[in-house]
């Protein structure tokens, strides 16, 4: 098989998840692609995550959601994206993940793949045992996206406080599951992802990536799928449903439902919603409105004693 190297324009998340679902639907099932891009500092989430529960509260990170699966990464201008795009007759994950360590191994540190699809630092590396990319797939009928992050410069510190929620219950979205991570990029060895990308692409393709405008695709097609990455029906309301204790803890304890990213109902505790806490029912759900549910419960609570207390 030979790959086609190309390096996607820009810095915008939401312009690169449309590129790669158009090339994905658009190409030929002969051809095989290899896709580069850098993204401006967000936090992309799996197909089937939960936003709240993935994503840090005080993180000031705009987030997007992928169609492809796995779990939650963060992006900033350290942090090289990678794409296979391949027949699907012709798609091995691990072939493919082998291949992607063999060329990132050919920058100085050796990587092996790993659990869960991950690249980590090999046995002898000072970072023996970080994670350096995480991967995800999607699948349509004739083509296959491979895709995943490369780890080379970025910020781990922004990294670590961006990712982790809320504590939510009964909750059936999928779960990212925490690691040690490591730049490859460092010391005496120093590259920036785009010196990556090239020595990645020269490996694998044999020349250095091809930039790719996006004038070169479907321009209904991309616009069509930019306006789904960006729209907060796909970023919010595609959330598998979950709930969130209100203040009485346990299983018989008060909580919120949320479907499809708005508040659907309140189940459980001894205080049954009246004005309060109906009044949000329908509204999207947010960390902001999470904050005040629970003030609004735990005043209704606090009523509802009082009158208790006067009778």
């Amino acid at each position: 098989m030979k790959f086609e190297s190309f390096l996607l324009e820009g810095l915008s998340p939401i312009d690169h998840l449309a590129a790669e679902a158009c090339l994905l639907s658009e190409t030929p099932s002969d051809r095989f692609l290899l896709l580069f891009y850098v993204d401006f500092p967000s936090v992309i989430i799996g197909k089937n995550q939960n936003p709240w529960k993935e994503i840090a509260p005080s993180s000031p990170l705009p987030f997007f959601r992928r169609t492809s699966g796995g779990g939650a990464v963060y992006h900033d201008a350290g942090n090289l994206n990678w794409a296979f795009i391949v027949p699907r007759n012709a798609h091995d994950k691990d072939a493919e993940l082998a291949l992607m360590a063999d060329a990132v191994s050919s920058l100085g540190r050796k990587v092996i793949p790993g659990p869960r699809g991950g690249l980590f630092l090999a046995e002898g590396d000072t970072g023996q045992g970080a994670k350096v990319s995480g991967t995800a797939r999607r699948f349509d009928s004739r083509k296959v996206l491979h895709h995943g992050t490369l780890l080379v410069s970025a910020d781990l510190s922004a990294l670590v406080s961006s990712l982790g929620g809320l504590e939510t219950r009964d909750d059936l979205s999928l779960r990212s599951i925490p690691a040690k991570t490591a730049n490859l990029s460092g010391g005496s060895l120093a590259f920036s992802p785009l010196e990556a990308a090239a020595a990645i692409a020269r490996f694998i393709s044999g020349c250095p990536p091809v930039p790719l405008s996006f004038g070169s695709i479907d321009p209904e097609a991309f616009e069509r799928e930019r306006g789904l990455f960006g729209s907060d029906e796909w970023r919010c309301g595609t959330t598998p449903p979950f709930a969130l204790d209100l203040g009485d803890a346990g299983a018989s304890g008060a909580k919120v439902i949320v479907e499809k990213g708005r508040v659907a109902r309140f189940e459980g505790g001894t205080v049954r919603p009246q004005e309060s806490l109906t009044r949000f029912l329908g509204s999207p759900f947010s960390f902001s409105l999470a904050t005040e549910l629970s003030k609004s419960f735990i005043k209704e609570k606090q009523r509802c004693r009082n009158e208790l207390s006067m009778s």
